[in-house]
């Protein structure tokens, strides 16, 4: 499963967590910091505009299993890691790469006209206008794209090993870490033409904080076994708007 989540979002910039479904949590950004000319004494203290929002727990996903009585706790505990937090986190992502909506900055791609060379060329130029920092720009992209330059991408360091693939990171080109999603995990938006919605970020551009909460394994009344059931939530906050990229695919 390749999932690009823990590489884009930013969970530092959250105070806080989700302990129940109605919890926020809070996040805190600066406003600008004016400079003036230096004329042998400072200048006038200004009022630093700092921001606090709160962040809902948007995201919500319940599951519920039955687990025959046969079974014990490890084996039904080993399977659900290994299936059923890989759906959650799948849903996780989706919800994450929906966060586009506010970004400022935006480059469109049709896969029938335009070389992709170019076109992540404008992004990264677009970046560097709004002085977005180098360090740790990413850029996610569906399948047919990452495969349209695939034979340009800086090889990815095989010392990284299974690390390197797991989140989805295919190698760089023009300033960029070029991450790899399913097509299904980006929002699709409008027809004739349709767009998805691929992301440009930097470490700082989303927000993020997730939990699964209650889970629990009860015997049950109604059949033979135990249900195990529990809910996963998550919200997020698009924080750099104006350094974060649509990169709006066309896709019909």
């Amino acid at each position: 499963m390749s999932l690009v989540t823990d590489a884009i979002v930013n969970r530092n910039l959250v105070r806080g967590s989700f302990e129940e479904p109605e919890d926020t949590v809070k996040v805190q950004t600066l406003g600008d910091v004016s400079v003036e000319n230096y004329n042998g004494s400072l200048p006038t203290p200004q009022d630093i505009q700092s921001d606090e929002d709160t962040i809902e727990a948007e995201h919500k996903r319940a599951f519920a299993f039955k687990a025959p009585a046969d079974d014990s706790a490890s084996e039904v505990a080993d399977l659900f890691a290994q299936e059923g937090i890989a759906e959650l986190r799948r849903e996780a992502q989706k919800y994450v790469l929906g966060l586009y909506g506010g970004a400022q900055l935006q480059v469109d791609y049709d896969p029938a006209g335009d070389d992709i060379r170019e076109v992540i060329g404008k992004a990264a130029t677009k970046m560097d206008n709004a002085e977005a920092p180098e360090a740790g720009r990413a850029l996610v992209l569906p399948p047919g794209v990452i495969n349209d330059i695939e034979d340009d991408l800086i090889s990815r360091d095989t010392e990284l090993g299974d690390g390197a693939v797991q989140n989805g990171y295919q190698g760089d080109y023009k300033g960029f870490r070029l991450y790899k999603a399913p097509r299904n995990h980006f929002t699709e938006t409008g027809t004739s033409p349709a767009y998805l919605h691929g992301m440009g970020t930097i470490p700082t551009s989303i927000a993020y904080e997730d939990a699964v909460l209650n889970v629990r394994r009860i015997p049950s009344t109604d059949f033979s076994g135990d249900q195990v059931d529990g809910l996963h939530v998550g919200g997020g906050q698009l924080i750099r708007d104006e350094q974060t990229l649509d990169f709006r695919v066309q896709v019909g």
